[in-house]
């Protein structure tokens, strides 16, 4: 045993969920449908699975399988062999962990397992059933009051988030993100809330990844709807699209905190984009080198250049007018943003949030892949993430955090504080593996990435939170009830969805009450 790592006594700890994962009571309390809701009813789609590196594909699969993405630091696969070739509807969510009806016992979890605060989401479509914010739920203010009061009841912070992927359906409707008459729908809303509940909530973020949304629009592998899942007809389009106005609509809702609410209720709003650091595959090639650095401002950059600068990264910019004239393609893809737009989203944010899962090893297209890409989003980026499992896959996400923690740091303004608001591993689902085993192996992962994170507070990077995904098993998005995150697990074939501790609680306890992280030398 080394020596431990000790965290700043008023360093806050705690859990995260959101709303359509973990609530249920899709058709309950006056809530109406958002884009999840069709999803699930519409579609149909080859199972999927996930796993940590091409090494943990099953054996049965190997030849049967197709990338379609990553999801939450695993990749993705579907499995398309003839022979295993079983169509399965998506998860229903319509229950998930029931959590709209288990207030009280959540509650007593979250105090149990001694978290100083709590990030979960608001569910717009039940706040707001027609999307607007001239017809407002009353039933749901009032479930979401009773929320707020009785975690400020037991000393637990709430860290709301405004939207996490679960945009009204009626809104989608009339183009969602990619319409630009949604940045004011959005401040509206975000009015709404800062309203009312803004006296006892002083954390917020207003849209979770907005990477991941922005997907839906443009061809994410045309499986997960974090947008509205409309293919990759619109790559490198509707998702520029999407983004430029996700960037509008959160500076906006910034501004009005700042003007209207901030001067009396005293709190903080950021964005919630998810990170990753990007690897070179081979650190003396100059193209693979480049390659990481687009991947950097492709995923991460494009979110956070234009709140510190009014400027996409020029990265970014280069490598879509370069796509677009080798495609013959005149219109402007990614709009920049106009002088008095830039007024608006300069500085928008009190302190950062931010997630991170895992770290990429890429490698840069061949010129040849890039004549034969048909997707404009991919011809953009001129990544190749197929192998960035290579080589060992916890030191990159270790060393990886460290470095997007410093990267943020310098690129926000001054004296920037941060928090993260997700951050966990999968529980394994390899049969052979022991319950003791699977535990370790979800113990290690975080104690690796809160040393770094020990490291990069010790070198100067104001820190002042960590969440672990996931506080308890929930509806997990495509990969429906298959990957476990809790803290808790759930068990969804009961009808009461009973929880009970895993046996990573007694970790995440002490750590979360003694503030200390012993260091396990083995």
């Amino acid at each position: 045993m080394t020596t431990a790592v000790d965290f700043p006594k008023d360093f806050l700890f705690g859990a995260s969920s959101s709303a359509y994962q973990i609530e249920g009571a899709v058709d309950e309390g006056g809530k109406s449908k958002n884009i999840w809701d069709v999803f699930i009813k519409k579609q149909k789609y080859l199972d999927v699975f996930s796993v940590r590196s091409l090494k943990d594909i099953p054996k049965e699969y190997i030849n049967r399988v197709k990338f379609i993405g990553y999801s939450k630091g695993s990749l993705v696969f579907k499995i398309v062999d003839k022979i295993v070739e079983s169509i399965t509807s998506v998860d229903d969510a319509s229950i998930a962990c029931d959590s709209y009806h288990k207030t009280d016992v959540d509650i007593a979890l979250l105090k149990e397992l001694g978290v100083q605060v709590y990030r979960f989401s608001l569910s717009w479509s039940r706040i707001l059933p027609t999307g607007y914010d001239h017809a407002p739920n009353e039933e749901a203010i009032q479930h979401y009051q009773d929320l707020i009061d009785k975690l400020l009841a037991n000393n637990i912070q709430p860290i709301v988030t405004m939207y996490h992927f679960d945009l009204p359906q009626v809104l989608q409707e009339a183009g969602g993100w990619t319409n630009n008459f949604i940045i004011g729908i959005f401040a509206s809303y975000a009015r709404f809330l800062f309203k009312t509940f803004g006296d006892k909530v002083k954390l917020w973020t207003t849209i979770n990844e907005p990477r991941m949304v922005s997907e839906g629009y443009g061809g994410f592998y045309g499986i997960a709807p974090f947008g509205p899942d409309l293919g990759a007809t619109y790559s490198g389009i509707g998702d520029y699209l999407s983004i430029r106005n996700m960037l509008l609509a959160h500076a906006t809702a910034y501004r009005i905190y700042e003007k209207d609410f901030k001067p009396t209720q005293n709190g903080g709003v950021s964005i919630c984009p998810d990170t990753t650091w990007a690897f070179p595959k081979n650190e003396n090639n100059e193209n693979d080198v480049k390659a990481s650095e687009l991947a950097l401002q492709h995923y991460v950059g494009i979110f956070i250049e234009p709140l510190v600068t009014g400027e996409f990264p020029k990265i970014v910019l280069e490598s879509i007018i370069d796509t677009s004239e080798r495609k013959n393609f005149s219109t402007w893809r990614l709009v920049p943003f106009t002088d008095e737009e830039k007024k608006v989203l300069i500085g928008a944010y009190d302190f950062m949030a931010f997630n991170y899962y895992r770290a990429l090893r890429v490698t840069m297209l061949t010129e040849e892949d890039i004549k034969k890409e048909k997707d404009f989003k991919k011809i953009d980026q001129r990544i190749d993430i197929g192998d960035y499992t290579e080589p060992s896959i916890p030191i990159d996400d270790y060393n990886g955090f460290y470095n997007i923690l410093k990267w943020l740091s310098e690129k926000c303004k001054k004296d920037t504080k941060f928090i993260i608001c997700e951050n966990g591993l999968k529980d394994s689902d390899d049969q052979l593996i022991s319950a003791e085993e699977k535990t370790k192996k979800k113990i290690d992962y975080h104690r690796g990435i809160l040393v770094e994170l020990d490291k990069a507070i010790k070198d100067g990077v104001k820190v002042f939170g960590y969440c672990v995904w996931s506080f308890m098993d929930s509806f997990e998005w495509i990969m429906g009830y298959k990957d476990k995150f809790g803290i808790y697990e759930v068990d969804f074939k009961n009808p009461d969805r009973p929880r009970s501790k895993k046996g990573c609680f007694d970790f995440f306890n002490k750590l979360f009450q003694d503030k200390t992280l012993p260091i396990d030398s083995s």
